[in-house]
């Protein structure tokens, strides 16, 4: 989820005002955890300025697709805010697109693009953001099928909260994707891992080779 604030910190700017606080009361409701103090439940929203940046959307909103385990389309936080479901798993068992029987998916999407101001559960961090969903089986043939897809339905980014932790290279196909969605101006976004290692992994070390961590433009 941490990389979903990287994805919309590149999508807004601070500023000093708050006046687009929404009534959600995933930002005011406080939930303590093992004895530590009590937060909001969507403490990371204040902390990373996030409604300072909301102050600043006008105009349409930004389009996110999010290509993971599908997502719960039901759902009153995404189902307003949904653009496109898209099934790139091969495997029939996992059902479509709209379905997510992992539970991974509708909680990144959620954090991303929830609806904000309805009173209910949280606001995603894009402030209103539409969504499209690929689902995917996390084969390479399948995550570049979903970034091809959501280039072709105009994604402004593309996240993808997944990814190996070994050193083996993306296939010729994913690398092609990645190219084309980054040739297109989208934002392009991956999981790293939570520890010092010294391979990220696909697609992660697409956009940031190993070694290039001090120059943001490699990759």
């Amino acid at each position: 989820p941490a990389v979903l604030f990287c994805l919309l910190a590149l999508l807004f700017a601070a500023a000093p005002a708050h006046a687009r606080l929404t009534d959600d009361p995933g930002l005011e409701a406080l939930a303590a955890a093992g004895g530590a103090p009590s937060l909001p439940d969507q403490w990371w929203a204040p902390r990373s300025d996030f409604p300072a940046a909301w102050d600043l959307v006008k105009g349409a909103p930004a389009t996110v697709a999010v290509i993971d385990t599908g997502v719960d389309a039901t759902h009153p936080e995404i189902e307003s805010q949904l653009l496109a479901a898209v099934d790139h798993d091969s495997d029939p068992d996992h059902g479509p697109a709209t379905v997510d029987e992992n539970g991974h998916g509708t909680h990144v999407a959620s954090l991303a693009c929830a609806a904000p101001g309805n009173g209910q559960g949280i606001a995603g961090a894009g402030m209103g953001c539409r969504l499209i969903v690929e689902k995917t089986d996390l084969t390479d043939a399948s995550i570049a099928a979903s970034i091809v897809d959501a280039v072709q339905r105009g994604a402004d980014a593309i996240n993808m909260s997944f990814g190996t932790d070994d050193r083996r290279r993306a296939s010729q196909e994913l690398r092609e994707a990645v190219k084309l969605a980054y040739d297109r101006g989208v934002v392009l976004v991956a999981a790293a891992a939570d520890r010092p290692l010294r391979e990220q992994g696909s697609p992660a070390n697409l956009l940031q080779p190993r070694g290039t961590g001090s120059d943001i433009t490699a990759g």
